[in-house]
């Protein structure tokens, strides 16, 4: 049985008993330590180690609960080591480049790449018919009515347009009463202002949408230094009619269905990408939504490091080595 778990707050790795289980691990050590004291103090002595006026005075049962503290130390050393590696300048376990590749002449190199290259440009052609075959999905046309809180107030998911005809919607995991920022989330935050100055130039605008309060995004937002409109759905269903936000009772009942197939056994929250579009008379379409790995297509970053012989650097885990911009 686990009794304690990795979790994540603000950003940073912890390590945190879970249940009564783990919270009787952590004190079965210092209650032994207590008891050894307890012990020495009240208990008639015994010599241990050598004999004569040297001899160190530790009676039997202070040896033995002395002995039972050490061995009950492991969820105070995992506590310890946790708290090291979550240290927000820490740096994360990075794989080891391996030098034992094979050294070549430069006409076999390029033998090589030249045959890799064959295979991207396969790869490259199936997903160019894989995007034609995105866009030519079937279209459902938006019945309800959704209104957020956004800086300027009150607004609907039309208002989110901006005068242009597509909408990318990013779901950021925020979750009403926790303060946890998720690190893949802010991942592909960092990279929507860049990005978006040239896309909102192609007929797209962009905007995030969380459950929190506006409060809470807008110190997100200051703190990260993002400038891209995101505002609060807070009281209203989209986050749950668009398959990232689940109630308690659906966990429970294993009715919190994420990515078309997933479970929800834990989060009352996801992430996600949705696509609307509106036509000339203002009605307003849903047309694509993908979640989980859906969103590498957002993380430029990634696509750097697939170039590189360390690939993601994930030795230690899926982006284990990403943190906050402001924790490095």
């Amino acid at each position: 049985m686990t009794t304690a778990s990795a979790v994540n707050k603000g950003g940073g790795w912890a390590w945190q008993p879970r249940g009564a289980a783990g919270w009787l691990g952590l004190a079965a050590s210092p209650t032994f330590a207590l008891m050894a004291w307890i012990a020495a103090n009240d208990a008639p002595s015994i010599a241990l180690c050598s004999s004569g006026s040297s001899m160190l005075p530790i009676n039997g049962m202070t040896a033995m609960y002395m002995l039972m503290s050490l061995f009950h130390l492991s969820p105070w050393l995992k506590l310890a080591s946790a708290a090291r590696d979550s240290a927000p300048n820490r740096q994360p376990r990075q794989r080891k480049l391996t030098m034992n590749h094979p050294i070549v002449s430069r006409e076999e190199w390029l033998g090589a790449r030249k045959a890799l290259l064959a295979k991207e440009r396969a790869a490259t052609h199936a997903l160019d018919e894989l995007r034609v075959e995105r866009r030519q999905l079937p279209w459902v046309k938006i019945e309800k009515r959704y209104v957020f809180e956004g800086a300027d107030g009150q607004c609907t998911l039309g208002d989110l347009f901006r005068g242009r005809s597509q909408l990318a919607i990013y779901h950021f995991m925020l979750t009403p009463g926790s303060d946890h920022l998720c690190r893949g989330c802010s991942f592909v935050a960092d990279h929507i202002d860049a990005a978006r100055q040239h896309f909102e130039h192609a007929d797209l605008s962009f905007a995030a949408v969380s459950r929190v309060s506006l409060r809470q995004i807008e110190e997100v937002k200051d703190r990260m230094g993002w400038t891209f409109s995101w505002v609060s759905s807070h009281g209203s269903d989209f986050n749950f009619d668009f398959g990232v936000s689940f109630t308690p009772e659906d966990i429970a009942a294993d009715r919190g269905i994420y990515n078309y197939g997933t479970v929800i056994r834990n989060s009352q929250d996801m992430f996600g990408t949705s696509i609307f579009v509106k036509d000339n008379g203002g009605a307003i379409f849903h047309s694509y939504s993908t979640y989980h790995r859906g969103a590498e297509l957002l993380m430029g970053a990634l696509n750097w490091l697939d170039l590189v012989p360390k690939g993601r650097n994930e030795s230690a885990g899926t982006m284990s080595w990403v943190r906050l911009h402001d924790e490095y």
